[in-house]
């Protein structure tokens, strides 16, 4: 078995001494290094000073400062390709300051606040676009957030301390109103919202019941390959260490004609014993997915059923 080991070196400071801390993944092989971190005495093994980390392949993980062991300046995380993964700004252990998340191309930007989100946060999609942006106000959600769909604001939404509170649009590419709906604490019902017929702006006193094909197909915000990795990084959440063997479980669920996900089922899978656990995993990533963009019957926003295979 992989044993971590400690070796010490002393490193001459013009002031003072720092002793200098690796740890190996295999005691036999001193050239897999897995941390090198200072200390200021080998009695007194409190972090201060620069902090590395790496994969098993040699790669650099983690580049940071510790300041009396705890996070201090900017600490970079990387992928093990190397390619940047975080750079994120501390003070005193605590996020604050600049805050940016890359999946190739940067995809989460905005600032901390003494741990919590404080400013006007961008988010952007795979592939760079602009995806969201909005302001957190002590690391909650707070006034109008404005929805992108290839270059367009596709829907505003308003939030009161993290929760859909007031007026949201969707809209057509030309900026006009294809429906307006009113949340309150985060629920919303058809009965609150007023719908328009697509280029034409007719007022529609109903949408047609809940359909499976239709002639403008519904979907997720930047496509499939954005909700692959919104699934992915939500079930990493979770403490998935009981199972014993992988599976592909198909959700069924309803696209709501403001976008809004509802009606989630969980309705086969592959084998067919999925734990109940995963189940009800399932049924909250998709409950707190993000509104998808709603499809259309004749210019007119409706209801979809979708079934999706999930591979866990």
């Amino acid at each position: 078995m992989n044993r971590l080991i400690t070796v010490f070196f002393l490193i001459p400071i013009v002031l003072f001494s720092q002793v200098e801390i690796k740890t190996f993944y295999n005691e036999n092989d001193t050239t897999k290094i897995n941390e090198i971190f200072y200390v200021v005495s080998k009695t007194n093994m409190i972090k201060n000073g620069i902090y590395l980390k790496y994969y098993q392949n040699g790669v650099l993980k983690v580049k940071g400062f510790y300041k009396q062991n705890k996070k201090d300046s900017i600490w970079f995380d990387f992928f093990e390709n190397g390619m940047k993964l975080s750079k994120i700004e501390y003070e005193n252990d605590l996020k604050n300051g600049i805050y940016v998340k890359y999946f190739e191309n940067i995809i989460d930007s905005g600032y901390y606040k003494q741990g919590k989100k404080d400013s006007l946060w961008y988010k952007y999609n795979l592939k760079g676009t602009l995806n969201s942006f909005g302001y957190y106000k002590n690391d909650k959600k707070n006034g109008i957030w404005k929805y992108y769909d290839n270059g367009y604001i596709e829907r505003t939404e308003t939030f009161l301390d993290n929760i859909k509170q007031g007026e949201c649009l969707i809209l057509t590419i030309k900026g006009d109103t294809l429906a307006k709906g009113i949340y309150n604490k985060n629920s919303t019902d058809k009965d609150l919202w007023t719908f328009y017929k697509k280029d034409k702006f007719d007022f529609i006193a109903e949408t047609q019941d809940t359909l499976k094909i239709i002639e403008d197909k519904q979907h997720y915000r930047g496509g499939l390959k954005e909700l692959s990795f919104y699934i992915s990084n939500e079930m990493q959440k979770y403490d998935l260490s009981f199972l014993k063997e992988h599976y592909k479980v198909y959700v069924k669920f309803t696209v709501k004609s403001f976008g809004e996900i509802s009606n989630i089922k969980i309705i086969h899978s592959i084998p067919n014993n999925v734990p109940n656990e995963i189940k009800e995993i399932l049924k909250k990533v998709f409950l707190n997915m993000p509104s998808w963009i709603p499809g259309y019957q004749n210019g007119i926003l409706v209801d979809v059923d979708m079934v999706l295979p999930v591979k866990i």
